[in-house]
């Protein structure tokens, strides 16, 4: 009744939920905070699966309690896309490569070793001492190293790392790439964003309001989407009413019948 409905609506950190598996694949309860002095239960009725908690997961046939978050299944990009700006960063720092190495006849002592090692970094590390050549005295020899294009090309790897998290999230590449846009197909794309990620996931989240949250508020109600206000979609718009515009000029529909496709309320008469 109207009387139950909620005044606020919090959302709670996944991490710091638990479910209590219960019979009929309907959980016992929810807890939040499990283990921490402040721990509080939700409990669910076993019978219709309400509770003032509202779980949203995706499908996970190995996990059905907790469902598969999209991060999970671009943590490993994500984790490679951070190692690779490591290696990357790293590699500038030292010269950009593995450029080479002080040799000299016999053993030399940890005292020399670290002196090396000193003027190693002063003179020849870094980016500002890119390809400079070292001046060596006291029979200290300089080998360089065969230059390999895989020590610098970890940008294929990043950018297939990108596209993955892009993919994963339904993110358009040219929302995410310079090299594949343009302004033409970066309108595309954030129409494509919208149209295929953004309100699917809309829809399923409005739908569990629907069904979970409405009722409690009455009868006859309903949460829906005002696509009207999305820039987005005003070339979606133009052309859907372009198009109604000519089926009504052209007598195939009625005012009423094109406004109501587009959903306006008929004139009547």
């Amino acid at each position: 009744s109207p009387e139950k409905a909620p005044k606020e609506l919090w959302r709670v950190d996944p991490l710091e939920m638990k479910v209590e598996p219960g019979l009929g694949n309907v959980p016992k309860n929810y807890t939040y905070a499990h283990g921490s002095p402040h721990t509080k239960i939700f409990p669910v009725n076993p019978l219709t699966g309400k509770s003032q908690m509202l779980h949203r997961k995706t499908v996970n046939p190995l996990n059905h309690w907790y469902g598969l978050a999209p991060l999970e299944i671009a943590a490993i990009s994500g984790d490679l896309l951070n190692s690779g700006l490591e290696w990357n960063f790293s590699l500038l720092r030292n010269g950009g490569r593995p450029s080479g190495a002080l040799t000299c006849d016999g053993n030399v002592a940890e005292e020399g070793m670290n002196k090396l090692k000193q003027l190693r970094n002063a003179l020849m590390a870094g980016a500002r001492n890119a390809g400079s050549i070292p001046i060596l005295t006291n029979g200290l020899k300089w080998t360089p190293f065969s230059q390999s294009a895989k020590d610098m090309d970890f940008s294929n790897t990043l950018s297939a790392a990108d596209k993955y998290i892009a993919m994963v999230f339904g993110v358009p590449l040219p929302l995410i790439s310079t090299e594949s846009s343009t302004y033409n197909n970066v309108a595309l794309a954030q129409e494509k964003l919208y149209e295929d990620t953004v309100i699917p996931l809309f829809t399923d989240y409005l739908n569990d309001l629907n069904m979970w949250l409405v009722p409690m508020f009455g009868e006859g109600i309903k949460i829906c989407m005002d696509l009207d206000s999305v820039p987005a979609l005003e070339s979606k718009r133009q052309k859907l009413f372009d198009r109604h515009k000519a089926a009504v000029d052209s007598g195939i529909l009625t005012r009423d019948e094109a406004r109501e496709a587009m959903g306006y309320e008929p004139m009547g008469g």
